[in-house]
């Protein structure tokens, strides 16, 4: 993210060799490094993108080694660094692509109207030059105060990541036929599943889908994985396949069908954000989101949180 340099060796006993190798920056200044442990991370920190993690406004992901390695962001996997990059709502929506396309070695992919960010992958050979374009030439000095935005109307920074399906086995209890005999069965609702896509032809599926996308590289939105017909199935799934047996929670709904993950299971945020704006505008009232949810609210900045599949409202 900052252009400087980790290296990752592994040592016979199992353990694993850490190289900090900072670059300079262009004012001539070298910042030290170093490299913060903690249970779930281990960080490799230059000291001038410290106080941006401290104000939140840029991703720990970033710098977290393991995680970058693990999933294929090293030197030897990519040669660039997918992020988000969200503005000051002082920028107008339309211009909010142009004025990232402005910021030195930023190549935008997508642009996210509803977190006011665009998307954009940073070669690794210029990701110094972006650094240094949003976080200045200051130098951080005791006793001095050391900056916590960021320049060029830049708010907050993310990695991009790449996120995976995980199948559930099992649908909890929940009372849904006693819900259908009260007469609830979803009928006039609209749910957007936002996954891997869907097999329209599935016994259960069939004639159940009212319309669909493609986020992904994909060339359409067939299921090439499993999990999005699966989470399909278990909201409005005819359980004409099984005689009835495994009928959906839901089978009046009206199914919109996002892909957001592509046939190995894997997608970008950016991926899903554009999937639940396309959702809303179909006008769906919920969405089954893997992985990762949105929220905004009025007095502070959107936060995008990952775990458990949870509906955006």
């Amino acid at each position: 993210m900052t252009g400087d340099k980790v290296t990752l060796a592994p040592d016979p006993d199992g353990t694993t060799q850490v190289q900090l190798q900072p670059v300079a920056r262009p004012n001539g200044y070298v910042p030290g490094m170093q490299l913060v442990q903690t249970n779930e991370q281990q960080l490799a920190v230059p000291d001038d993108a410290l106080p941006y993690l401290s104000a939140g406004v840029l991703d720990r992901t970033l710098f977290d080694v393991g995680y970058l390695v693990s999933n294929g962001y090293a030197d030897n996997a990519t040669s660039q660094l997918p992020v988000i990059t969200q503005l000051s709502s002082a920028v107008p929506a339309a211009k909010l692509r142009n004025q990232v396309d402005a910021l030195p070695g930023l190549k935008p992919t997508v642009q996210l109207n509803s977190v006011h960010a665009t998307a954009a992958d940073v070669p690794k050979t210029q990701a110094g030059s972006f650094w240094s374009s949003i976080a200045g030439a200051a130098v951080p000095r005791t006793g001095r105060p050391v900056p916590r935005a960021f320049g060029r109307s830049v708010t907050h920074v993310w990695l991009d990541r790449k996120l995976k399906a995980t199948l559930d086995q099992s649908v909890p209890m929940i009372g849904a036929p006693q819900a259908w005999a009260a007469g609830y069965d979803g009928k006039g609702v609209k749910v957007a599943v936002l996954d891997t896509g869907i097999d329209a032809n599935h016994a259960d599926l069939k004639g159940r889908v009212a319309a669909s996308k493609n986020f992904t590289s994909d060339p359409d939105v067939s299921d090439g994985f499993g999990h999005g017909t699966h989470v399909a199935s278990i909201i409005t799934g005819t359980g004409a396949a099984s005689g009835g047996k495994y009928k959906g929670v839901a089978p009046g709904v009206e199914l919109l069908v996002g892909k957001v993950l592509n046939n190995k299971g894997f997608g970008e945020d950016s991926d899903i954000i554009a999937g639940m704006e396309w959702a809303a505008a179909q006008g769906a009232s919920g969405r089954s989101v893997p992985r990762m949810w949105v929220r905004r609210t009025l007095a502070t900045p959107p936060v995008i949180r990952h775990g458990s599949r949870r509906p955006h409202r």
